[in-house]
């Protein structure tokens, strides 16, 4: 079941603060076998629906279009058939976590609860399930961070 979601308006921004769940689909094309691994999408408006990709190395919830396949494996999410692996800027001061992608992980503590993508308990955050997600940015994307307070992104909108 869906978290409760919390949505603040600021000028033409929307932060909303949701889980990311897994979804799993097999599909084949005529060119050639489907690509492996997970769907990774928001589960509450603005994002209901939304998926995982990568947006210039920034972690995006995007239109189904352009989803992205994940490997969730020891640890580490990383993007089917990219090499990419989803990174945390563990750095920030903020509660709010930049998520990117990268091609070596900077972290090792993710993991499922049921479908949803947590920061497991014995990681360097804590166990995490929450994610504040900023946009629309480009073509009705939204930009996801780790949500480990109350903190939230400041700015225009488009990062």
């Amino acid at each position: 079941m869906p978290k409760t979601s919390t949505t603040t308006w600021t000028s033409s921004r929307t932060t909303t603060q949701t889980t990311l769940s897994t979804t799993t689909r097999i599909s084949t094309t005529s060119s050639g076998p489907a690509p492996t691994g997970t769907a990774i999408r928001g589960v509450t408006a603005p994002v209901y629906h939304k998926y995982l990709q990568n947006l210039d190395g920034k972690a995006v919830l995007g239109p189904e279009a352009n989803q992205a396949k994940f490997i969730i494996s020891g640890g580490t999410i990383q993007m089917s058939g990219t090499g990419l692996y989803l990174n945390i800027d563990t750095t920030a001061t903020t509660s709010y976590k930049a998520l990117s992608f990268g091609a070596t992980p900077n972290f090792s503590g993710w993991g499922l609860e049921g479908d949803t993508i947590i920061t497991t308990q014995s990681s360097q955050l804590g166990r995490q399930l929450n994610y504040v997600m900023c946009g629309p940015v480009g073509a009705d994307s939204y930009v996801v961070y780790l949500q480990t307070g109350s903190q939230l992104p400041s700015g225009p909108g488009t990062y």
